[in-house]
């Protein structure tokens, strides 16, 4: 998961952490734990809660969460 991109575009939408994690039904601390650990621990469920979200094409989505 490449998380300085997801990064950029959570900055870029506008939104908080702490709303983008409650959107995608995480706790705010669980969410930066996870990107501490480079997004490596995000579930299928929440990378694709989180493209919606951020409203990400699928090719912004595979850039993300599978590099």
């Amino acid at each position: 998961m490449n998380a300085t991109k997801l990064r950029e575009k959570v900055e870029k939408s506008g939104l908080t952490v702490e709303e983008l994690a409650t959107r995608i039904g995480i706790d705010p601390s669980t969410y930066y734990r996870k990107m501490n650990a480079d997004g490596e621990n995000f579930t299928v469920a929440q990378a694709k809660k989180m493209a919606t979200v951020l409203g990400l094409t699928n090719d912004e989505a595979s850039e993300i969460f599978l590099a």
